[in-house]
């Protein structure tokens, strides 16, 4: 008699230990597979350009901006057409992705050209100008 339980739970305890290694949990399989953007946020310069990119995309990627105005989008390529801020979407299937756009005046410079003497000094400043995002 006890030979009898002692396989049962054997058999038991090993059909528990194939269901266990054979599953894998379910939440580790989709964050693998969640699609994500390269860049949360990004700062351009009037005229600049940047590209978006999907990670782990399945399917095709729509593409949309808040102010096209501000900032362009298409096939994932951001173009900085006027000051101010849009978000960019990224559409995949029923998920969406954005991506804060800041556009900012082109660099200027404070002289465009200047004489100098021997010995003497000048500063030169960039005003405006943009900075590449997260």
């Amino acid at each position: 008699m006890r030979k009898k339980l002692y396989g049962r739970r054997l058999f038991a305890v090993c059909l528990v230990c194939c269901l266990m290694l054979g599953l894998p949990p379910s939440g580790f399989a989709d964050a693998a597979a969640a699609p994500k953007l390269n860049r949360k946020k990004i700062t351009l310069s009037v005229g600049e350009k940047m590209t978006l990119k999907v990670k782990n995309a399945k399917g095709t990627v729509k593409w949309s901006s808040s102010n096209k105005k501000v900032a362009s989008v298409s096939k994932g390529a951001v173009r900085a057409k006027k000051e101010g801020k849009a978000k960019i979407t990224a559409k995949i299937g029923k998920k969406k992705l954005t991506c804060t756009v800041k556009v900012t005046p082109k660099p200027a410079m404070n002289y465009q050209s200047a004489g100098l003497e021997p010995q003497e000094s000048l500063t030169l400043k960039v005003k405006g100008g943009g900075q590449r995002g997260s």
